[in-house]
């Protein structure tokens, strides 16, 4: 749906999002390390880019989720006080959202 640039000081990462909604967003950080000191409460900046638009909205966010499995790692953040502009933007990015094609056919009986 879009991508998410990560801002941790000298650290510029560029990642997938999952998951996005007008309060928040689940990244997948796929085999990525994780940065340091990236942890549940931490504040980060984050950029989102609009795949259609290249529209970039800004926002903080603080990390609420850590998820590390076989699959890679992935993070939830919640977005701190957005601007009426920087929320106008996230919706737009919503709009732009494609749809799930849905789960494939079941097989014909026998």
């Amino acid at each position: 749906m879009a991508q998410i640039h990560l801002y941790r000081g000298r650290v510029d990462l560029v990642m997938e999002v999952i998951n996005l909604s007008a309060g928040g967003a689940l990244v997948d950080m796929g085999t990525l390390d994780r940065p340091a000191k990236l942890d549940v409460g931490t504040t980060v900046s984050v950029g989102l880019t609009n795949p259609e638009t290249l529209e970039l909205v800004e926002l903080k966010a603080k990390v609420v989720r850590l998820e590390v499995d076989d699959h890679g790692s992935r993070f939830a953040v919640s977005f701190e006080s957005p601007t009426a502009s920087a929320r106008e933007a996230v919706q737009r990015l919503l709009a732009t959202g494609r749809p799930s094609k849905g789960p494939p056919p079941l097989p014909p009986s026998a």
